[in-house]
């Protein structure tokens, strides 16, 4: 799931969601960085925290 993030220090960015249940997720929930690894390249998503 895409979606766009409010970071705390003051940017937006457009990131990608990671283990999440839609039932439960809402507008404002806390995020945390889930690294993906892809051989060489780690790209960032994020997760709920809790």
């Amino acid at each position: 799931m895409t979606e766009r993030s409010d970071l705390d220090e003051g940017f937006r960015m457009l990131t990608r969601l990671t283990n999440v249940d839609l039932e439960t997720l809402s507008i404002g929930a806390r995020v945390r960085v889930a690294w993906n690894d892809q051989g060489a390249v780690s790209l960032p998503e994020f997760e709920p925290l809790g």
